[in-house]
């Protein structure tokens, strides 16, 4: 706690002040002294263990409260929720360490944890038991941490001085499938032996790992190619891969987002899941630049990403209507639709669409531009509650090199798969390509195996 050790106005350096090599780096990445945050987030939660653990009068849950106060603080830039990788430990400036597509919103932190294992106070132990002791502030008045999935089990945890807030009791109190398992009126520890419950089916968290429950068919964020996704077109800068990644957030910067050319009225994506699979909902969720105050952009931010845009790349927008097909063996035809919340497009959110069941192969959503913008997906999903294993596709890659081990005349010995992931994007800072820049050789040659004597129609090149 002493600032002139480690405590600092803009969180825990990562070196004592008073070492002799402790350096305010003025650029990335030097763990000599800036406040980290992820640093800063491991120290937090070894703190936060020393007090469920340790006797000790070294510090105690309010020296924790009030760092972890500084620690959340400094997740700002100009006023609103931000992080990059280090700040300068006494202005809290990320200046240095905030390069864009690398360091924007970076959350290089472990904020949720911290909020459940130590504010909250849910700790795991080994064994059997579970144990909950809240580091949050006496004066709190409540706090809830609901439906967390636990062993095969659902545990909330509950404070509520006076009852009057939740109407779960007054006092603090741990459910385990719904029924209280330990109470007390004050804050304190609490500790639950769950060999004592029979697990029942309460949401996700008691199901059997083989038994159904939803499941999304349209990610893809490993080297199969099933699913796959295409669309009618799309912007060099915004793949439609970025829309089956399991990820959706809907800054410009880093982009993470499918934007069609929006050369045409309308645009498809498509995921194709190489088997026939049960279909019972989807989940789009659209773009919307419009909204709100313009994205937070880290230093150096190029000219298309700033949040004026540039002249080549359109703003984005829910559509003004958008339908889902399915396919059905000749042709897509129109999925039958049972309900569709919210009833119109709605950017930044999740549009659930609840579909009457159906088995297919392929399944597309067709959006309708807005006049003078362009409609895009941060992200689709497709569920169906299902079992593992999930079937196989019985349809063969169409690309032989997917997943194929590289090599480069000028870096032979590198790791150049990414070359044959199947992923593309023309970003300033992106990690799919391969270059020469620098050799002084006239010429290069990419090489890709196919496992075996195969008939090749044609060549695709993402230059």
């Amino acid at each position: 706690m002493d600032p002139e050790r480690f405590n600092a106005p803009a969180g825990l350096r990562t070196t004592e002040k008073n070492d002799p090599l402790y350096y305010e780096s003025p650029r990335c990445c030097v763990w000599s002294g800036n406040v980290w945050p992820y640093a800063g987030s491991q120290t937090l939660n070894a703190m936060a263990r020393l007090l469920n653990e340790y006797r000790q009068d070294e510090v105690d849950a309010a020296d924790w409260c009030e760092l972890s106060r500084t620690y959340a603080l400094s997740h700002r830039k100009e006023g609103r929720p931000y992080l990059a990788e280090a700040a300068h430990p006494e202005t809290g400036s990320w200046s240095g360490h905030d390069t864009s597509f690398h360091s924007e919103h970076y959350l290089h932190s472990a904020f949720v944890d911290l909020a459940i294992t130590g504010l909250i106070g849910l700790c795991p132990p080994d064994d059997d038991r579970l144990v909950v002791n809240p580091l949050a502030p006496l004066d709190w008045d409540r706090f809830a941490l609901d439906g967390v999935a636990y062993r095969g089990r659902t545990v909330s945890v509950v404070w509520d001085r006076d009852g009057k807030r939740y109407r779960r009791g007054a006092g603090l109190s741990v459910f385990v499938d719904g029924e209280r398992a330990a109470h007390r009126f004050d804050p304190g520890r609490l500790e639950v032996d769950l060999a004592g419950f029979t697990a029942r089916a309460v949401g996700l968290a008691s199901s059997a790992p083989t038994a159904p429950r939803p499941r999304n068919l349209a990610v893809n964020n490993d080297p199969d190619w099933y699913p796959a996704v295409s669309a009618s077109s799309f912007h060099p800068r915004y793949p439609p891969a970025w829309a089956v990644n399991g990820q959706f957030w809907y800054h410009r910067a880093p982009p993470n987002r499918w934007l069609p050319s929006g050369a045409a009225d309308e645009d498809w994506l498509e995921v194709d899941f190489g088997v026939a699979s049960p279909v019972e909902e989807v989940r789009l969720y659209f773009l919307d630049d419009t909204a709100g105050p313009p994205d937070l952009v880290a230093e150096e931010t190029p000219e298309h990403l700033l949040p004026e845009g540039a002249p080549s790349v359109r703003l984005a927008a829910p559509p003004s209507s958008y339908r889902i097909e399915v396919w059905e063996g000749e042709r897509f035809v129109p999925a039958r639709v049972r309900t569709q919340a919210p009833a119109l497009p709605a950017g930044r959110r999740a549009n659930r669409v609840e579909l009457e069941r159906i088995t297919t192969e392929r399944l597309r959503v067709v959006l309708t531009h807005p006049p003078g913008l362009v409609a895009g997906l941060s992200e689709i999903e497709v569920w169906a509650n299902l079992s593992l294993p999930l079937p196989e596709p019985r349809t063969r890659t169409l690309n032989l090199a997917r997943s194929r081990a590289v090599r480069t005349s000028h870096d032979p010995e590198s790791a150049a798969g990414r070359l044959t992931d199947g992923l593309t994007a023309f970003n300033r800072y992106t990690d799919r390509a391969r270059t020469a820049l620098g050799s002084a050789r006239p010429s290069h040659w990419v090489e890709t195996g196919l496992g075996e004597s195969r008939a090749v129609d044609g060549l695709d090149l993402h230059l």
